[in-house]
């Protein structure tokens, strides 16, 4: 959105001084001015109050704008100087060119989906969320949101009910289980979570038929014991996943199954946007903690990123996307 607005401004302001016999290169440049000081402002505002480490990383795409911009301006000013084209559709390929590259300098450096884990209070961050806060994305009034978050339960559900027929009388585990929303068929389910409200919650409902109050690299359950291990919207979550890996691997048995999801967490994805527009209007605007804190994202996931991630401790057996929402992957344990 601020990429489009500085993209008029830029078109408008260019356009309008050439129209007043300025020199094309004079004209271009003050446009450009007036569009990366329009963006300055709006990615200060948009970002306000959110726990990035806000210096460096202005400094960073400032810097990066400023010689994107630079080179910008040099190779228009050659092509409207030497070439028989129209000067407005020059600046106009030329600002929405940039306006490309501004999105993926702001995505990596001002946008990130993720927080600085130095920046956050993981306790207060997550004992922000109220025990039903799942349950409530899949009715809300937003249905980008509900679509979402309905579909990746009903998935997770799916994909759980055919990998249990490989079992007789599956054992299995849901590791930072949440209220453990996706388990509406009151399937058997031991949940692992350090949220001891949640996993009442999840009690209560139902969901869960035994509750263990523990992080998901230190379970307490016994070796080779669980036919399948769910750990959903988890991984992006930890600092260091390496320990929890390890700790799956234990628990799991011989042919035990692995079931994963991560957002799709890239520049490309249709997640990643969306879920900036929902840090800004429920973290930014409406002051929530969970959300000003990026919801506790550490680490961004790609296809490639989590199979790389993941094939350290198992074999995959399959990988899906949830419509570049959510990348789905199904493991089974490596054998040296």
């Amino acid at each position: 959105m601020g990429g489009g607005i500085g993209l008029l401004i830029n078109f408008q302001i260019t356009s309008l001084l050439v129209g007043l016999s300025f020199k094309f290169l004079i004209a271009y440049i003050i446009g450009t001015l007036f569009n990366i000081t329009f963006n300055f402002l709006y990615h200060w505002i948009i970002t306000f109050g959110i726990p990035i480490q806000t210096r460096k990383s202005f400094a960073k795409f400032t810097i990066l704008s400023v010689i994107a911009w630079s080179l910008n301006i040099m190779i228009t000013t050659l092509i409207v100087n030497n070439f028989s084209i129209s000067t407005e559709i020059v600046i106009f390929f030329a600002v929405s060119l940039m306006s490309i590259g501004n999105y993926f300098i702001s995505s990596t450096f001002i946008f990130s989906s993720t927080i600085d884990p130095e920046l956050i209070d993981f306790e207060k961050v997550y004992s922000s969320v109220s025990i039903d806060f799942y349950d409530i994305q899949q009715t809300t009034q937003n249905p980008i949101r509900s679509w979402f978050h309905t579909n990746r339960q009903k998935i997770i559900r799916e994909q759980v009910s055919e990998l249990s027929q490989d079992y007789s009388n599956p054992v299995i585990v849901d590791l930072g289980c949440g209220n453990c929303s996706w388990n509406i068929d009151d399937i058997n389910v031991i949940g692992v979570d350090f949220n001891k409200y949640l996993l009442d919650y999840a009690h209560d409902q139902g969901r869960i038929r035994e509750k263990i109050i523990a992080p998901t690299h230190e379970t307490g359950i016994s070796s080779d014991s669980v036919d399948i291990v769910i750990i959903s919207e988890v991984i992006e979550h930890l600092i260091d996943p390496i320990p929890t890996l390890e700790e799956i691997y234990r628990i799991l048995k011989e042919d035990g199954k692995l079931l994963v999801t991560v957002p799709y967490d890239t520049i490309l994805s249709i997640w990643k946007p969306l879920f900036t527009l929902q840090c800004f209007l429920h973290g930014t605007i409406k002051r929530s903690v969970y959300y000003l804190n990026k919801c506790g994202h550490v680490k961004a996931y790609s296809p490639s990123s989590i199979k790389k991630l993941l094939e350290s401790y198992f074999i995959i057996d399959h990988q899906s996307s949830m419509r570049r929402f959510s990348i789905i992957t199904i493991c089974k344990k490596k054998f040296t």
